[in-house]
């Protein structure tokens, strides 16, 4: 299971264009600290997975592998504002539905 933790990581690091040495600063640790999570070779405190999960906004279980649900955080927009995104994304999954496979009709 914590094998997902290091492709996660650095999917999420990649996908936000981030180097090693910056989310080794957001977090408080080195960059060869990002590097061993990536690698396999170690694995973070529950302080760290915590940062790391706030950085890339994304669950702790995600990071680990154990769900594979990514949430959006909404909680600053209006409730106008969060039924659109809501709509916008339903439209997309009954646009995609041969596709997609799960979550909100």
């Amino acid at each position: 299971m914590l094998a997902f933790f290091s492709i996660h990581l650095k999917q999420l690091r990649v996908a936000k264009k981030l180097t090693q040495s910056q989310v080794a600063d957001f977090v408080g640790v080195s960059r060869s600290v990002i590097s061993a999570y990536e690698n396999d070779m170690r694995y973070p405190s529950y302080e760290i997975l915590i940062h790391l999960s706030m950085l890339f906004g994304v669950s702790t279980d995600y990071l680990l592998g154990i769900e594979n649900r990514r949430y959006l955080d909404i909680s600053d927009l209006s409730t106008e504002e969060a039924a659109a995104v809501y709509e916008m994304v339903r439209l997309f999954r009954l646009n995609h539905s041969d596709t997609y496979k799960g979550g909100i009709p």
